[in-house]
């Protein structure tokens, strides 16, 4: 260590310049000490950038977080519905028939009906235990009435004479029932004609020898087709058992 002394200097200038050693002394400390904090502010402002730096450094040597991108979340999927298209109704098959025509040709009459499955069976309906006998068509008729619970049945020829009858207005039935048959082609055609209302018509052909009768009949009850059938076979067997009596008699 160099010890360096200023007094002489001191001196020097007070006797020089005229001014007193004490406030040169003064001056030369308060300018020391400034020149001792500028020199520490240096040196502290170095120590605090070379910390920086270092850590600046340190910074750039450190792996890099890895980042964490997310996934896109899935598009919802649009589910699509085929509804099937409805069946198309099944058109209603309508017969017509044209049973009655003026001779003029301006009035017409026609009847629409759905063709009826055949063997259908109403479970209300029953028939009657009541045997068929007897050889005079008029009790026949009556008895047959009253097996099948019919309001009324009348026989006629094509030309509309009465057969037999146990209706009240059995002209009237048998001209409605000849018209009714010649218009649809009864036995031709078809093999029945069946009116639905409040009281329902039957009316059908039978065949006695070469003679074609046509039977209507009426009833508050719908009758199966099963009964009919029946029906049709107990009158063929009266109008066999009745003319043949009275083919009989006759001779």
């Amino acid at each position: 260590m160099v010890d360096f002394d200023i007094s002489p200097i001191l001196e020097e200038y007070s006797v020089k310049y005229g001014i007193d050693k004490g406030i040169l002394i003064t001056g030369a400390v308060a300018l020391l000490a400034i020149l001792t904090l500028i020199v520490v502010v240096i040196i502290v402002f170095r120590r605090r950038r070379k910390r920086k730096k270092v850590a600046i450094e340190e910074a750039r040597e450190a792996p890099m977080a890895a980042i964490t991108v997310p996934e896109p979340a899935p598009e919802p999927k649009t589910e699509i519905k085929v509804t099937p298209k409805p069946p198309e109704p099944k058109p209603k098959i309508v017969k017509e028939n044209v049973i009655y025509q003026s001779p003029d040709g301006n009035v017409q009459i026609i009847v629409r009906y759905k063709p009826v499955a055949v063997g259908r069976v109403e479970p209300e309906y029953k028939l009657n235990e009541i045997e068929i006998v007897g050889e005079d068509i008029s009790s026949c008729l009556n008895r047959i009435n009253s097996k099948y619970r019919l309001s009324s049945i009348t026989i006629a020829d094509s030309e509309g004479l009465v057969v037999g009858s146990t209706s009240s207005t059995p002209e009237e039935d048998a001209a409605h029932a000849v018209s009714f048959s010649l218009g649809a082609g009864v036995g031709e055609k078809i093999d029945r004609i069946e009116l639905i209302g409040e009281e329902n018509s039957y009316i059908f052909n039978v065949r006695y020898g070469d003679a074609k009768l046509i039977v209507i009949t009426k009833s508050r009850e719908r009758i199966p087709e099963k009964y009919l059938n029946m029906l049709e076979k107990d009158i063929k067997e009266v109008l066999g058992r009745t003319f043949s009596f009275s083919k009989e008699t006759s001779h």
